[in-house]
């Protein structure tokens, strides 16, 4: 398993692009750095400069980030008359005890609209901050009551429905691992998947999910599960789509109606956990798992919703890399601004390959994440989608560091012709 190696000891993690000028700052960041190191963004050669200051000030850096992110939980002590020496944020954040879900569930008001999920077919979900937190409180719960304890490792073999999101705030909010195991690409029999090794205490499983205007039906998986795999794992069937089968008897399933009762009339308290907690094992294209780590993830995640792309309240959000894990879990980390976002279950090139933008017009999208392959795609296919989609909504688009000057100037003449365009 290999853990994941965010470079956030150094400051070209808080630029907008690596190119050295102005134009790559947020004006956010631009006035983070100059009021916590005296730097200005405006002159030359200033990369190199805040580079040093990091390296001589890291535990008055990254405390300062923590603090303007608004990170819930218990920094620890820093000693900032420690620095110059240097520090990783493991180090200066030893001590530190924080929660995901506190973290992205505790922002505004419970009435606010908080998550749209679309599937191949339209939207179909709406939920408000106070119900997802109910939900993930319940699954938290229930987790609890099932035996559980921090540091058990859940396998979440769901697809990106709302039900995928509370059942991984709930993991967290009860200091579980999640393992994500995504239904449309986890082949085969569930006894040869690369998650066996690491015998977990939990899977959730689907009774079905949608691909290509398809019905995918997952009592088999159930099946399978249930008869056992060797060593002590208990198996939840969760009610996403409506099976055609009878998942919830199925021998050594426990019930979902049960479970759901485990999580009423009360629920528990959020698990603190260590800077260096597992936050979820991602799987990393390679029949292995990505070890995402709490601490370095909230900061990494959260400076960049926060000073990056600047992220407000009552504004909308999509990633649309509806493929990858990593980016899926890093939109969600916009709740923690006090934003909304939209999630999408389903195939990439749905309604004729106008899902994705039929999405951001229908929900009036303000920011939008886009990958760079979805941009090759666009190109190759000589596909415009401002000449059939009113995108001017979108205010600003992200993409990561790697993109050319042509994919930029691709996203903002035939996509985005309204919209800012940074690269994180």
């Amino acid at each position: 398993m290999e853990t994941a190696q965010t470079n956030i000891q150094s400051g070209t993690l808080l630029l907008i692009s690596q190119n050295k000028n102005k134009d790559c700052i947020s004006a956010k960041k631009a006035e983070f750095i100059q009021k916590t190191t005296g730097i200005s963004t405006e002159t030359s050669g200033f990369q190199t400069e805040l580079d040093l200051w990091v390296s001589q000030h890291p535990r008055q850096w990254w405390s300062t980030i923590w603090n303007t992110c608004c990170i819930k939980g218990d920094p620890g002590t820093i000693q900032v008359d420690q620095d110059p020496q240097p520090a990783s944020p493991a180090e200066i954040f030893a001590n530190a005890r924080l929660n995901i879900a506190e973290n992205l569930l505790d922002f505004g008001p419970w009435v606010d609209l908080v998550m749209t999920a679309w599937a191949e077919d339209g939207p179909r979900q709406i939920l408000s901050r106070g119900r997802l937190k109910e939900i993930a409180g319940r699954f938290a719960t229930g987790f609890v009551g099932l035996g559980l304890v921090p540091g058990d490792m859940v396998v979440l073999n769901l697809p990106n429905t709302p039900e995928k999101a509370a059942a991984f705030f709930g993991a967290c909010w009860a200091g579980l691992i999640p393992i994500f195991d995504p239904p449309e690409t986890a082949i085969g029999k569930i006894a040869d998947r690369p998650w066996i090794s690491l015998k977990p205490k939990l899977i959730l499983s689907p009774d079905g999910y949608r691909r290509n205007g398809q019905w995918i039906d997952c009592a088999d998986v159930l099946r399978e599960a249930g008869r056992g795999l060797g060593f002590d794992m208990q198996v939840l069937a969760i009610p996403c789509a409506g099976s055609k089968s009878n998942v919830q008897n199925l021998p050594g399933i426990f019930a979902w109606e049960k479970f759901a009762r485990m999580g009423r009339g009360g629920g528990c308290g959020y698990q603190y956990v260590s800077f260096d907690h597992p936050m979820a094992l991602l799987p990393d294209g390679k029949a292995g798992y990505l070890e995402i780590k709490t601490g370095d993830w909230v900061l990494s995640a959260l400076e960049k919703w926060v000073l990056d792309i600047e992220s407000r309240p009552e504004q909308t959000s999509f990633v649309a890399n509806v493929e990858d894990q990593a980016d899926w879990l890093f939109a969600l980390a916009a709740l923690a601004t006090g934003g909304d976002i939209v999630i999408y279950d389903g195939h990439a090139n749905a309604m004729n390959g106008q899902v994705i933008w039929r999405i951001l017009e229908r929900e009036q999208v303000f920011i939008v994440g886009i990958h760079l392959n979805q941009i090759a795609e666009l190109q190759r296919a000589k596909i415009f989608p401002s000449d059939h989609h009113q995108l001017s909504e979108v205010k600003c688009a992200f993409l990561t560091k790697e993109a050319s000057v042509k994919d930029t100037r691709f996203l903002q003449e035939h996509c985005f012709a309204e919209a800012v365009i940074k690269k994180i």
